[in-house]
């Protein structure tokens, strides 16, 4: 049979303008209808991805910590949310910092020595033998010094404007009896290393409902050793949690009127260290959520992370170090802990003991 001659082939039927516009009307409706369904699942992943930052972040410091022989740990940068003049004042951390006690300074000079007033306090560095000391000290100008290899460790400051160095009027006294001094050891505060790590974009650490313990007395001081929690944090203040060598929690500083951790005579870089009072909780969430329940409006309660499924809790506990990510356990009637603040304080404590309970079962 002869072949069918090119020109006698049938012409291919392809789409209409019609046919075309109808196809993509429907992809149109199918993205608008999935999107945000994807764009919601996407937002709940992102506490979990601040949680596996935060947890790496926290081993960094305890591998530094152990292979430095000094306190090393992580400062977080607060910053206000709403209204700056409330009391408490909303505040998140979506930035923080590695963060380490910088090596013991002995002095300038090989034969650096020290002798001290006991009438005014004042020490005298002989020779000249401490001229660096000033430009190794953070803004707050407070170290700490001990005489002689041995002894207790005594508070000490420097003063900018007389440009002379003090120490606390110490319940043990220091040697004072050698004129020409004696060798002398100084610690000084932690500083920030590397570059910020940022949380994931829209994420935070909720520290309106983040402290230590299960208790959430927002009266109590530190010396209760319970219920303290970081949303009393001065406006622009900030928190170190710093670990010792063995892994443990060496010490938590944060700017606080009512905490004793601000006090000179217990800095967070002491050489015994201030201890947590109670299993370290931080509550993340979204940014969108990071608000604080007020007597006059707690429907925030009804609207913050605290209520949010999706939150998770990462705790540090006191002694082990140990660092675990806990979901958020929302009541079924959040209603009930909505009546008054109270109540509010009733289900952080319910929340907080279960994040403790899953702590001490190794988490997630």
């Amino acid at each position: 049979m002869a072949a069918r001659h090119p020109c006698h082939l049938q012409p291919v039927r392809g789409y209409t303008l019609i046919e075309l516009l109808v196809v993509i009307m429907i992809a149109i409706l199918l993205m608008a209808v999935t999107l945000p369904a994807a764009k919601s699942i996407m937002e709940n992943a992102r506490p979990r991805e601040a949680s596996r930052i935060l947890n790496a972040a926290f081993a960094t410091a305890k591998a530094r910590a152990a292979s430095t022989g000094r306190p090393c740990g992580l400062e977080f940068l607060l910053t206000p949310v709403g209204d700056p003049t409330a009391t408490p004042v909303a505040q998140q951390s979506t930035q923080l910092f590695l963060c380490e006690v910088p090596a013991m300074y002995s002095g300038d000079t090989t034969n650096a020595r020290v002798t001290v007033n006991t009438s005014t306090w004042e020490l005298t560095f002989q020779n000249s033998c401490a001229t660096n000391l000033p430009s190794l000290l953070d803004s707050s100008n407070v170290f700490f010094i001990r005489i002689n290899y041995r002894g207790p460790w005594h508070v000490g400051s420097y003063n900018t404007m007389s440009s002379k160095y003090y120490i606390t009027a110490p319940s043990v006294y220091p040697p004072t009896s050698d004129t020409g001094g004696y060798a002398f050891q100084i610690l000084r505060p932690p500083v920030r290393i590397g570059n910020p790590i940022e949380l994931p974009k829209s994420t935070a650490i909720d520290m309106n409902y983040s402290g230590f313990g299960t208790g959430v007395d927002k009266s109590a001081t530190m010396s209760a050793k319970e219920g303290i929690d970081f949303s009393l944090i001065n406006k622009d203040g900030g928190l170190r949690i710093m670990f010792s060598p063995n892994g443990s929690v060496h010490s938590v500083a944060f700017d606080s009127t009512t905490s004793e951790m601000d006090s000179p005579n217990y800095p967070d870089f002491s050489p015994p260290g201030t201890s947590a009072p109670g299993t370290i909780h931080l509550l993340i969430g979204l940014t969108s959520k990071v608000n604080l329940p007020t007597a006059s409006n707690m429907a925030n309660l009804e609207l913050s992370n605290l209520a949010d499924n999706n939150a998770l809790w990462v705790s540090v506990g006191r002694a082990s170090g140990l660092v675990t990510s806990t979901e958020n356990l929302v009541p079924t009637d959040l209603s009930t802990y909505s009546t008054d603040l109270t109540q509010a304080q009733n289900y952080l404590t319910y929340a907080r003991t279960y994040a403790t309970a899953r702590e001490q079962k190794g988490g997630l």
